[in-house]
C-alpha cells in the first residue's frame, strides 16, 4: 500500500502509533495507522491529510473512487462513508448489521467486517508500537 498521500512504498507507523491489521475478502492482510482512504482511486480532499491511499483493483465495480475512511487512533476505530454511491454497511462480530451514514464515524471493533461496493475488510485486531 502507498505511504501517507501516496508519497511511496516501505513507510512504517511512527514509534507509539496504534495500528491495525485488516484483513481483505482475498485473504490478503494489511497493516494501517491513522487515517486510511480506502476507494477505487482514493485521493484525499484539498488540505486532508492521509496516512495511507488503500487503492481496490480488483472487483471494485461498485466501489467509488474514495469510498471510505478509517481512522485508527488511540481512542480506537471508525469508519466514515465518503459519501459514496453504495454506502457502507458494518457486520458486527455477533452477526448484527449496521449502516454507516454518510459523514458520520462509526466506531468499529476487533472481528466488524466493514463491506462497501461488493467487497469487504476485516478487522483482526490492532497493537501499538
Amino acid at each position: 500500500w502507498p505511504a501517507p498521500n501516496g508519497a511511496g512504498a516501505g513507510a512504517t507507523a511512527r514509534v507509539g502509533d496504534v495500528r491495525t491489521s485488516l484483513v481483505w475478502d482475498t485473504g490478503r492482510h494489511v497493516t494501517v495507522s491513522g487515517r486510511v482512504l480506502i476507494g477505487r482511486d482514493p485521493a484525499a480532499a484539498d488540505g486532508e491529510i492521509v496516512d495511507h491511499l488503500l487503492p481496490v483493483t480488483t472487483g471494485s465495480v461498485g466501489v467509488s473512487k474514495t469510498h471510505l475512511l478509517l481512522e485508527i487512533g488511540m481512542g480506537g476505530i471508525t469508519v466514515t462513508d465518503r459519501q459514496s454511491t453504495n454506502g457502507v454497511r458494518v457486520v458486527r462480530a455477533d452477526g448484527s448489521i449496521e449502516r454507516c451514514e454518510p459523514g458520520a464515524p462509526l466506531p468499529l471493533d476487533t472481528g466488524d467486517a466493514v463491506h462497501f461496493g461488493g467487497r469487504f475488510i476485516t478487522i483482526a485486531g490492532a497493537a501499538t508500537g
